[in-house]
């Protein structure tokens, strides 16, 4: 039977070709292993001692989950959650992504850093996935945080749609509250200097 042979073959090159175009979907400091499906992404926050003191990093993950309902032109609707995962003391992290989510966006956010946003959609042939985000230092860092990072997050503590638990809600808002309280600080300061 030469011609099993053949399509055996054929499936498993054009498996390898999908992975490895499929990997191409994934930014630099994305790397992955081969697998049916992506249960975990994990990596490490480069954030020096020093810098926490500022205040530790913090990685918000909104994981958009498939439901059996579609919209009237047939298109999936998906329902949003919210997570908040705290940076480990030597800067790891691990998202657990459970097999009804079809995509998540991750901002990891640092104080002085600029936000960065990990966009992760499913994807046959990618397992569980290495990312190590690049936190560029940002000089104006007050102004991102009262014009992107404040708006993005507060929502989350009072919307129910996103399921944010009690304890996820008190780290959010106390951590927003810190820097809120560090950047009114710095401002005094600067201001007492003239």
């Amino acid at each position: 039977m030469p011609c099993t042979g053949y399509l055996v073959t054929r499936a498993i090159v054009s498996l390898a070709l999908l992975i490895f175009l499929s990997g191409g979907c994934l930014p630099p400091q994305a790397d992955f292993e081969i697998g049916l499906g992506t249960t975990r992404i994990a990596g490490i926050v480069n954030i020096t001692a020093r810098e926490r003191t500022q205040g530790d990093p913090l990685i918000v993950v909104f994981k958009y989950h498939h439901q059996f309902i579609t919209a009237g032109d047939g298109t999936a609707i998906l329902r949003p959650t919210a997570h908040v995962v705290q940076v480990g003391r030597a800067g790891g992290y691990s998202i657990d992504m459970p097999a009804d989510v079809v995509w998540m966006d991750i901002l990891f956010i640092a104080p002085e850093r600029l936000t960065e946003k990990f966009h992760f959609r499913r994807q046959l042939g990618i397992g569980n996935v290495t990312y190590r985000p690049n936190l560029v230092p940002m000089p104006d860092w007050r102004s991102h945080f009262y014009t992107f990072i404040s708006p993005q997050l507060e929502h989350l503590i009072v919307e129910a749609r996103y399921r944010l638990s009690p304890p996820e809600q008190r780290v959010l808002s106390q951590w927003l509250l810190a820097q809120n309280a560090r950047l009114q600080d710095n401002r005094g300061k600067a201001a007492a200097r003239f």
